[in-house]
C-alpha cells in the first residue's frame, strides 16, 4: 500500500468527538477515551513506535477495506509504521455511538475532500481498563446515480421476454412510465432510466443496457453487476 493510501485511510479512522451535549455521560466519558486511544495510534505511527501500537490493537483485531481487501493485525501495524506525519481528520456525520460493558461500537461517514464518502463501523473492546481496537470495517458510499426521462413509445420496446445463456429467462415489463424486471426466481425489481438505453437497479448497483440491431430493433440487453461481471440476455419476442 503506498504511503498517500495509507495516510488517507488512517486519518478516516481517527475519531472525531461528538457533540457531547447529546450523549449519556458514561458514553461522552467513553468517547473521550476512545479519542485518547486514537490520538495515542496516530502519534505511535509517526513515531514508527511498533511496541505501542501492539498494545493499542487487539490480538484479534481485522480490518476490511472498502475494495474487500482485509489486514489482520500485524500486516496493518507494518504499514502504519511507513507514515511520516499525522494525516489530517476529515469532516464526520452522522454518528451512531452504543456502548455496553465493555465493548463500544461507534459508525460515522467520512466526507473525503474528492467528494466521496465512506461508513466507517469501529468496534473496540475494554480489557484491562484501557480500551482496544478490535475491528474495523469501511464501506464506500455510492455516488448519486442519473434520472432521466425516457417515453413510454421507447419503453415499450424493451418489454418483453429475455434468455441469458445459462436458460434462465427473464421479463421485463412497461408499467406506466417505468420498467419492471422480473426473474422467477427473484423478486421483481424497478429499472431506474439513466439513459434511453441504460436503467439501473435502486440500490443494488447492477445496470442493464438495451441494444438494438440497425433496424432498431431490441436484440438483447447487457445486465453488469456491481461485481463487474456482465451478463448477455437475448431478446426472445
Amino acid at each position: 500500500m503506498k504511503t498517500g493510501r495509507f495516510l488517507l485511510l488512517l486519518s478516516v479512522l481517527s475519531v472525531h468527538v461528538a457533540a457531547q451535549a447529546t450523549l449519556s455521560k458514561e458514553a461522552a466519558k467513553t468517547e473521550k477515551e476512545l479519542q485518547a486511544l486514537h490520538d495515542a495510534i496516530r502519534t505511535a505511527s509517526v513515531a514508527h513506535d511498533r511496541v505501542t501500537l501492539e498494545g493499542l490493537y487487539a490480538d484479534e483485531y481485522v480490518f476490511i477495506h472498502t475494495t474487500g481487501e482485509m489486514d489482520r493485525k500485524a500486516d496493518w501495524i507494518t504499514k502504519s509504521l511507513t507514515i511520516a506525519a499525522p494525516p489530517q481528520v476529515p469532516v464526520q456525520d452522522p454518528v451512531f455511538f452504543d456502548v455496553v460493558k465493555d465493548v463500544a461500537v461507534r459508525t460515522s461517514k467520512a466526507n473525503l475532500s474528492n467528494g466521496s464518502s465512506i461508513w466507517w463501523t469501529r468496534v473496540y473492546v475494554k480489557r484491562k481498563g484501557h480500551w482496544l481496537l478490535l475491528r474495523e470495517h469501511g464501506s464506500a458510499v455510492p455516488a448519486p446515480r442519473k434520472v432521466a426521462t425516457v417515453s413510454t413509445a421507447v419503453l415499450d420496446q424493451y418489454a418483453g421476454t429475455y434468455k441469458f445463456d445459462n436458460g434462465v429467462t427473464i421479463t421485463v415489463e412497461r408499467r406506466g412510465e417505468v420498467l419492471i424486471a422480473h426473474n422467477p426466481a427473484r423478486p421483481e425489481v424497478q429499472l431506474i432510466a439513466e439513459s434511453e438505453t441504460e436503467f439501473h437497479v435502486p440500490g443494488g448497483g447492477a445496470v442493464y443496457t438495451f441494444y438494438k440491431d440497425e433496424n432498431g430493433k431490441v436484440t438483447h440487453f447487457v445486465l453488469k453487476r456491481a461485481s463487474g461481471e456482465e451478463f448477455r440476455a437475448s431478446k426472445l419476442n
